[in-house]
């Protein structure tokens, strides 16, 4: 028990971990992940969402990225819990989204699960320049952004939530022949409702020439 309150704080909130695990297996899916698809999970933490995703994808075909190496031991005995070693999942601790770490590697699906609004201009510029890099021919990276129903965007404050919008996305995105654009609130792929957050904006990017 006392495991298992750990792990849903590092996450949160408490009491949501199996919600939150189908929420992220069930978004990929309806946006075209298949077993056999590469995907790259950036900020993987103790692999809430990884380990529905480490069971459903093929064996080598799950690498997670998180900058706190804390969360990904947890990660590691969380695959030992679910015997899921044989799917042979990559983590590693990055502070450049895995740039250094994974090589050469493409991917089909890059997936950053609510983290882009902790990473200012810079961080997301730094973040859409490894995508670029690392997303095979028709890939595509999904990640969301706070919404406008959201409380923070009436009441901003310092050292909250990063207030990113899609154009702001957009423009970023273009400087490393990207687009992006809205795939609405993620509440529509099952997030649960009652958290404040189901009005986080679902984003897609991809290649310019993929549109």
């Amino acid at each position: 028990m006392k495991e298992r309150h750990v792990l849903e704080e590092m996450v949160g909130p408490v009491g949501y971990w199996k919600k939150l695990r189908l929420y992220q297996l069930n978004v990929l899916k309806i946006n075209g992940l298949k077993p056999h698809h590469k995907l790259i999970d950036i900020g993987c933490g103790p692999l809430q969402g990884g380990i529905a995703l480490i069971d459903y994808l093929e064996k080598n075909k799950y690498v997670g990225i998180d900058i706190c190496p804390v969360k990904l031991s947890y990660g590691y005995r969380q695959i030992e819990k679910y015997n899921l070693n044989n799917k042979n999942p990559e983590l590693f601790s990055s502070n450049t989204f895995g740039d250094y770490e994974i090589g050469n590697r493409k991917f089909d699906f890059c997936w950053a699960s609510q983290v882009l609004y902790y990473f200012d201009s810079d961080k997301l510029s730094e973040l859409f320049k490894f995508v670029s890099s690392c997303m095979k021919p028709k890939g595509k990276f999904l990640g969301d952004i706070i919404g406008e129903k959201h409380y923070a965007y009436r009441y901003p404050k310092p050292g909250g939530y990063i207030l990113h919008t899609l154009d702001s996305l957009k423009r970023i995105a273009e400087e490393y022949g990207l687009k992006a654009r809205s795939l609405g609130h993620i509440v529509n792929y099952g997030y649960p409702k009652r958290l404040t957050l189901h009005t986080n904006i679902l984003i897609e990017i991809k290649n310019s020439s993929d549109f």
